[in-house]
């Protein structure tokens, strides 16, 4: 058992000499940790942020002035009527359709039939 214990403490030594840094390396960490000059770094870092946030917020504000003003869609607004047998609908714009039966179907060669078209 004395040797399982000398090999042991051999492989423990190994170990910590593998993962334990050298003194002076220690020592900067140490010294940078407590050190006032770490305090610059986080101001930089905070200013950077603020100047970052600055520029989108007035990029953002940039890109909604140039966009277009929403357009708007037609009026759908139809007045429909019902004349006899004739259907008429009116636009808001004052288009007016007219819808009627449907024409009988004539033979080839009857006398054919003609539309009058009155532009107000």
């Amino acid at each position: 058992m004395v040797d399982d214990e000398r090999r042991l403490s051999d492989v423990d030594r190994r170990v910590r000499a593998a993962i334990s840094p050298p003194a002076d390396v220690v020592a900067r960490v140490v010294r940078g940790a407590l050190s006032a000059g770490d305090v610059q770094p986080r101001r930089r870092l905070r200013a950077a942020a603020v100047v970052a946030c600055a520029l989108l917020v007035l990029s953002v504000g940039f890109w909604q002035v140039r966009r277009r003003p929403p357009v708007r869609p037609a009026s759908t607004s139809l007045s429909i009527t019902n004349e006899g047998s004739l259907l008429v609908v009116v636009g808001a714009d004052g288009r007016r359709w007219v819808v009627g039966p449907a024409a009988e179907r004539r033979a080839p060669g009857s006398p054919g039939s003609y539309v009058i078209v009155v532009s107000e």
